[in-house]
């Protein structure tokens, strides 16, 4: 580009004026105007995160009860692999409770029971055979507890314990609620 082109294109841009069709409030009205015309946006974002929150509750809700179950079993697992299987193996609340066991079969079956101590309620957890013969000499919790197969499906718990000073004689039978977990037989 020579001097010459470059001195025309100065006098065009010098000439122009810069004319604005609008006033200040004309434009701002035309262009909330236009703002007001433009479809709303539909947004999802808020129905499905609500969708997710209630899938969760419920999916947590559901899964809670099956997570205490296999802690429970996992940890009975655990302690029978680190003692081996001649050795009781009990739970009283969450204090690991060692003893001796009678039967040679390895302790396939996990009993999780909640024990009326006084005006408190203990949770039991405890490895054991189908037919087996514990025993347990410990401060907090000692006594014996014979297991017996009454049908596929039931094992019953003879327990005389001495739980924290108090004493404890019954008969508990548990159903199978998983494949080796079995629970309290709620008859109502």
């Amino acid at each position: 580009m020579n001097d010459r082109q470059l001195d025309e294109l100065l006098d065009l841009k010098k000439s122009a004026s810069v004319e604005f069709r609008k006033t200040p409030e004309e434009f701002a009205a035309d262009f909330f105007n236009k703002v007001a015309e433009r479809p709303e946006r539909k947004s999802h974002y808020l129905a499905w995160a609500a969708g997710f929150l209630i899938v969760a509750g419920v999916t947590a809700a559901l899964m809670l009860p099956l997570r205490n179950t296999m802690q429970t079993d996992t940890k009975l697992a655990e302690a029978v692999r680190l003692f081996g299987s001649d050795a009781a193996v009990l739970f009283l609340e969450n204090e690991l409770v060692t003893g001796e066991r009678d039967s040679l079969e390895r302790p396939n079956n996990f009993i999780d029971i909640i024990l009326d101590v006084g005006r408190k309620k203990i949770r039991l957890a405890l490895a054991c055979s189908d037919d087996d013969s514990i025993t347990v000499e410990n401060p907090s919790l000692s006594g014996a507890v014979v297991v017996s197969r009454l049908d596929a499906s039931t094992l019953v718990l003879d327990l005389e314990l001495c739980v924290d000073g108090k004493r404890i004689r019954t008969a508990i039978p548990v159903v199978r609620q998983g494949r080796n977990h079995y629970t309290e037989d709620k008859l109502s």
